[in-house]
């Protein structure tokens, strides 16, 4: 899903699931929101608008962790190290459900991003 889509469709999902993650929100209907919100994190992944990443990984936070994995594999991907490393502190600024797990993860993954690279991640 959200593979090979024009400029334009890209814009197009991206509105339609802000809209109707709105508006879910405006409903209390929480756990249809956040699945609105990974879909968003996914079309940004999928799609590599790392300009996005950043901003949603801190709005995902630590709730749920497979959505963090995947914008920061995808960063690594295309080695944006500094994105693949930066998506875990931003979700880890504020205690969630998995918190503990992701702070795990960013350490793996700054010690293989250390080793593909040479170069030393804070």
């Amino acid at each position: 899903m959200f593979n090979e889509l024009t400029e334009s469709e890209i814009k197009e999902a991206e509105l339609l699931l802000q809209v109707e993650r709105e508006k879910l929100i405006k409903y209390h209907l929480i756990y249809q929101a956040e699945i609105a919100l990974t879909m968003l994190g996914t079309l940004y992944a999928k799609n590599y608008l790392f300009d996005k990443f950043i901003p949603i990984a801190k709005e995902m936070g630590s709730r749920e962790w497979k959505r963090i994995l995947v914008l920061s594999e995808s960063a690594e991907i295309k080695e944006k190290y500094e994105i693949a490393l930066s998506v875990f502190d931003v979700a880890t600024k504020e205690s969630g459900n998995h918190t503990e797990f992701l702070r795990k993860e960013y350490t793996k993954s700054k010690t293989r991003i250390t080793k593909k690279t040479k170069l030393n991640y804070k």
